[in-house]
Parts: C-alpha cells; sequence; structure tokens
C-alpha cells in the first residue's frame, strides 16, 4: 500500500492507495498549532499515515513524502544506518515521533519503505492546500466580530 502524506502551513494531509493506484482513504487535519516547525508537521502527518494504513490491515507500505528531512530521520531509523541527528528546537519530540514508527514497524512487523517524492506529485498535498482567496480578509472579520463581542460583554 502506498501512504502519501503532506503538511503545509495550514494542515497535514494523507491519502492511502491501492496497488492499482486507486484511492481507499484520504484524511486532512487541521494544524491546530502553527508555531510547530514544517518538519514537524511533516512527521506528524507521516504518523498518521502509517497509523491509517495499519488500521486497514496494511503490512507492507510505502510511506511517500516530499519532506527531505523526514525522508532522512524515518529512513535512517528503519535501515538502522545512522542514529538520529538534529539541532532542531523539539529534538526529544522528533525522536519520540520517529521512535513511534520504528516500534510500529518492529511490533507489528510492518515492511515500511520510505520514499522522498516531488511536492508536484505528491496526492496528499492538494488536502493540505486552500484557495488564497479563502484566507483574504479572514484578520478584519475576526477583528470585528471580537470587537462586537467585547461590547456585549461590557454591557
Amino acid at each position: 500500500m502506498a501512504v502519501w502524506t503532506g503538511a503545509s502551513s495550514l494542515a497535514t494531509g494523507v491519502v492511502l492507495e491501492s496497488a492499482d493506484g486507486d484511492v481507499i482513504e484520504d484524511a486532512c487535519c487541521l494544524r491546530h498549532n502553527e508555531a510547530t516547525h514544517i518538519n514537524m508537521a511533516e512527521l506528524d502527518a507521516a504518523n498518521r499515515g502509517v497509523n491509517l494504513a495499519v488500521a486497514w490491515g496494511a503490512r507492507t507500505i510505502d510511506l511517500r513524502t516530499d519532506s527531505a528531512t523526514v525522508h532522512r530521520w524515518l529512513d535512517d531509523a528503519i535501515s538502522g544506518r545512522a542514529r538520529l541527528r538534529t539541532k532542531a528546537h523539539g529534538e526529544l519530540m522528533i525522536r519520540r515521533r520517529v521512535g513511534i514508527i520504528r516500534q510500529l514497524v518492529g511490533e507489528l512487523r510492518l515492511r515500511l519503505s520510505v520514499t522522498l517524492v516531488r511536492s508536484a506529485e505528491n496526492r496528499a498535498d492538494a488536502l493540505t492546500r486552500v484557495p488564497k482567496d479563502w484566507l483574504r480578509n479572514v484578520e478584519p472579520v475576526l477583528l470585528r466580530r471580537s470587537a462586537r463581542l467585547q461590547s456585549r460583554m461590557v454591557r
């Protein structure tokens, strides 16, 4: 089973694909913390993707990501070639998330490969995007609503 994963500043996305290339399931989650680095969001998407594939009964998984960093972290962890090296702020959280995938591979005897794909080819990327028009004028609307709520509370 192919598991496509992606992330943007707005959301993470996962697409499960059958051997025939048909989409079995897709999922999108809005990012609750925009301050989280994009590599962490990509790693979260990878975790969700592997868990979703396992829920569908997959034991052979080709995880496809457009993040070179996540590709390196997971490929090194699964192969045992190198220890995870990062100077990222959330190093402990990164190690924990990579460890969860490594633990799933070991306990469930998964055959997991990690493939680096171009962002333009990533089937999960479309789930993480919205048209720019949707984001236009969001802040002023929220500010007006906030002002209205505050004026109601004062009375």
